[in-house]
């Protein structure tokens, strides 16, 4: 036998003008292909690989993951959001933005027509023990929650398990809200208070006039904006909606030209 052991895998190497056929493992060749697509012409690529990627789900996933870089962003963007929210889940500086989002979708069951006789099994649960962390936090200390807040989610706590089927996981969680109510829940904050009596106070055309008038600023003048300005500002950005209400939002101002100087290096502007 003309071959001996090489020296890294102890296998014999092939002789001279012999072809490697062990070697040429499946990796190799997905290296091959990949090597292949990403110096095959754009155009010529997707005149092939187009028409049958986009006829299934799988293959589009496939054909971003092979021939087209362009989501990958988009993707690792998505899977550090959810590892941040996993992260910040466990952190009890972060619960009352849980508790309102878990205290939002039953106050959407609640309004709900017709009512489900039983809902929010999978996440009531999660709602009293965030509940009952926010009433201790209150304890300890009186100003970090909102009085209004945490009335909000007694009320719809309350209304919840006054109307729901009290089965399985639901029954549960009802024990732990029975030996957590401290006060009688009036109902005023189901759902949250708003005086809809008058009517609206800004007219039709008035809104639309308004929405006319909105323009995109691209370039300033370098005099300061009075911070009353900015505060009222914030006020009617506070009131826009956020997903299941969570409202997680932090609002910072930079109005030192050096500060905003350094702000403005970040990349990409985040």
């Amino acid at each position: 036998m003309n071959s001996v052991s090489g020296p890294a895998t102890g296998r014999p190497e092939p002789k001279v003008g012999e072809s490697d056929n062990q070697g040429w493992t499946l990796a190799r060749v997905r290296r091959a292909i990949l090597w292949r697509l990403q110096h095959w012409p754009l155009r010529a690529r997707d005149a092939v690989l187009l028409p049958l990627a986009a006829g299934s789900q799988r293959l589009s996933s496939i054909y971003y993951a092979i021939a087209n870089g362009a989501f990958g962003r988009e993707h690792r963007g998505v899977l550090v959001g959810r590892s941040q929210f996993r992260r910040l889940s466990q952190v009890s500086a972060n619960h009352h933005y849980q508790l309102r989002r878990n205290v939002h979708r039953v106050e959407k069951g609640l309004i709900m027509r017709p009512r489900r006789p039983s809902f929010g099994a999978s996440y009531i649960e999660e709602a009293v023990g965030m509940y009952a962390t926010v009433l201790e936090r209150q304890a300890a200390d009186p100003g970090s929650v909102d009085s209004l807040e945490l009335k909000w989610a007694h009320d719809v706590l309350a209304e919840y398990f006054a109307v729901v089927e009290r089965t399985g996981r639901v029954r549960r969680a009802g024990l732990i809200w029975d030996r957590l109510r401290s006060i009688e829940s009036s109902g005023d904050c189901v759902p949250y208070p708003r005086d809809l009596t008058g009517p609206p106070p800004v007219a039709y055309e008035d809104l639309q006039r308004l929405a006319i008038r909105r323009r995109s600023v691209r370039w300033y003048l370098t005099r300061p904006v009075p911070r009353e300005l900015i505060d009222k500002a914030l006020d009617v950005a506070a009131q826009s909606p956020s997903a299941c209400n969570r409202q997680p939002f932090e609002f910072r101002i930079f109005d030192e030209p050096a500060l905003l100087r350094e702000v403005l290096a970040v990349p990409q502007g985040t």
